[in-house]
């Protein structure tokens, strides 16, 4: 899914699982690699590492690259 760090991607994704009509099995983000932060809110990769951890998700992993 789609995630920002912020309140809408958390409501996004709590209205997606309550419908329960599509699984979500992971967060995809953009991280300012340089700076350690989510590109939209300037979240630090700690918090987006225990966000993912709390709604029981994988953390985008530094090797991730939609690019490829």
């Amino acid at each position: 899914m789609s995630w920002s760090s912020g309140k809408d991607s958390t409501l996004a994704l709590h209205e997606v699982r309550s419908a329960g009509q599509i699984e979500v099995v992971g967060l995809m983000t953009t991280v300012n690699t340089a700076a350690g932060r989510v590109a939209v809110h300037g979240v630090r990769r700690v918090l987006l590492e225990a966000q993912a951890a709390t709604l029981g998700l994988p953390s985008p992993g530094p090797d991730d690259d939609a690019s490829r």
